[in-house]
């Protein structure tokens, strides 16, 4: 397909060339018979002569042009079918030639696509391992204390915290489970269509309490500015905002450490703010904090699986806003909310 197209494109250019230098030899012997109207001798010898030399010079000079131009599409083809050739087997390192002309935009355009390609195929090749990671660690363990839970001469104090560790890492493997797959959901909707009206303070308030057990076990101080901001939206999701956002403050936070809740609307905005005085994070970690499955402890201590705040920054897309963090080594992180004012 690609030959054909490549020689039915060149067999048109030559045709248009000849057609040219035919519309030229005809514009000749058309001035040269209105010459002849308007008095001017020309001997019909002459005239002929004029016809013929014309004839030959466009039929010359198309052949030439249109093998040269030929030649040329030919060896450009020839490029680009390479390129594509290498594209279609995996490689993405490759380049089209952009100084080709009249196919200069065409290479633009699939150098772009191209470099899009290599991006997906990172993205691709970084969930690969991070999954494969979160997939093998609570498995491992699953595995590891199911089998010393068969062992006769265990206690039942031990047996109680096999058990305990079993039911975590299986409770740890189902979150996995059920945020891939409420992110790979918002990867693939454009609409929300569940929209009810209800109290965003409300969502908050359920969260915190979501979270009692959490909050108490790193003794964490709760200051809240909470608003009664009405919404129009879907509650199940903006609540998945909320629940991951304080998560991530309580995870990140010190023993005995605060964090602060602000909930408040403007003309344009409703705007929510979780701030924390917990590790923060350095510029590289901040550019990537909303990839799946990247966490800013890359020794894994802390719980999670990475996927917390890319489902928030896909929910808040989702519903027309935007989010953003300030945060310092040592000194803690901030995340601002942005909805878009909605009220039934």
């Amino acid at each position: 397909m690609f030959n054909n197209s490549k020689h039915r494109f060149a067999w048109q250019i030559t045709s248009i060339i000849f057609l040219c230098l035919m519309s030229s030899s005809a514009l000749t012997i058309t001035i040269t018979l209105i010459m002849v109207r308007m008095g001017f001798e020309v001997h019909p010898y002459t005239f002929r002569t004029y016809v013929i030399i014309a004839f030959l010079a466009s039929s010359f000079l198309g052949t030439v042009i249109a093998a040269f131009a030929t030649r040329k599409l030919s060896e450009e083809y020839a490029t680009f079918k390479d390129t594509i050739n290498q594209v279609a087997n995996g490689n993405f390192d490759v380049a089209f030639p952009e100084d080709n002309g009249m196919i200069d935009q065409i290479g633009s355009d699939l150098n772009m696509m191209v470099k899009e390609l290599k991006g997906v195929q990172i993205l691709r090749q970084e969930f690969v391992a991070n999954f494969s990671h979160e997939l093998k660690t609570p498995m491992i363990s699953i595995n590891g204390f199911s089998e010393l839970l068969l062992a006769d001469e265990i206690s039942d104090e031990e047996r109680k915290e096999y058990a305990k560790i079993i039911y975590d890492e299986s409770s740890r493997l189902l979150t996995l489970a059920q945020n891939t797959l409420l992110l790979s959901k918002l990867e693939g909707q454009a609409l929300v269509t569940e929209r009810t009206s209800f109290y965003i303070d409300e969502l908050i308030d359920n969260s915190l309490l979501l979270m009692a057990k959490q909050i108490e076990g790193k003794n964490l101080t709760v200051n809240s500015e909470i608003a009664k901001i009405n919404y129009y939206w879907d509650s199940n999701l903006l609540s998945q905002v909320f629940i991951n956002l304080i998560n991530n403050a309580i995870k990140y936070s010190n023993e005995g450490g605060e964090i602060t809740l602000k909930l408040y609307s403007t003309e344009e905005h409703v705007v929510f703010v979780i701030s924390d005085n917990g590790v923060g994070m350095n510029e590289q970690t901040i550019e990537r904090i909303f990839d799946r499955y990247y966490q800013a402890d890359s020794s894994h201590k802390t719980e999670g699986n990475g996927l917390g705040l890319a489902i928030v920054e896909k929910i808040i897309k989702l519903a027309g806003g935007k989010i953003t963090v300030k945060s310092k080594i040592g000194e803690g992180s901030t995340f601002t909310v942005y909805l878009p004012e909605l009220s039934n």
